[in-house]
């Protein structure tokens, strides 16, 4: 468990998340956080949020149109002669 914490502070530490202190007694490192590292993240996440959201109304948008085309197809198989007579 400690080696998986001190992977995980290590690559926070190359991230310029967090950084190493000084204090630590024989082989304790410590680290603290980096001012306005969590800002960046921050910003980050709500920019990828963003994006996600306007996809997942792209892909909504698609979804209904492509319904909405095999509903106007189903009806003209179903007897109509043209798909004007479906409507």
């Amino acid at each position: 468990m400690r080696q998986a914490i001190a992977k995980h502070l290590a690559i926070l530490d190359e991230a310029g998340v967090v950084e190493r202190v000084p204090g630590g007694t024989g082989r304790e490192v410590r680290y603290r956080l980096r001012g306005g590292a969590l800002a960046i993240a921050s910003a980050a996440a709500g920019a990828t949020s963003v994006a996600r959201e306007a996809s997942i109304r792209q892909g909504r948008t698609s979804l209904e149109r492509r319904r909405a085309g095999n509903v106007a197809l189903t009806r003209c198989r179903a007897g109509a002669r043209t798909a004007d007579d479906a409507r």
